[in-house]
């Protein structure tokens, strides 16, 4: 893997999200979200984006 690629796993239940900030660039943003676990109502869910991405579960935006 890249060393200016990220890699993240988080787990989601019904209704929450998953925010992604993209800063801006003059080259093509690329996200890519991989379904790794679907376990009755949660899946888990695999991101992978350049390392100035910020991806936050929607409940921790307010972090930033």
């Amino acid at each position: 893997m890249d060393n200016d690629v990220g890699y993240l796993v988080l787990s989601r239940y019904p209704g929450e999200s998953i925010n992604v900030t993209v800063p801006p660039s003059s080259e093509p943003q690329r996200i890519v979200f991989t379904v790794t676990e679907v376990d009755r109502n949660k899946v888990r869910v695999a991101t992978t984006a350049r390392k100035d991405v910020h991806i936050l579960r929607a409940e921790k935006e307010t972090c930033v």
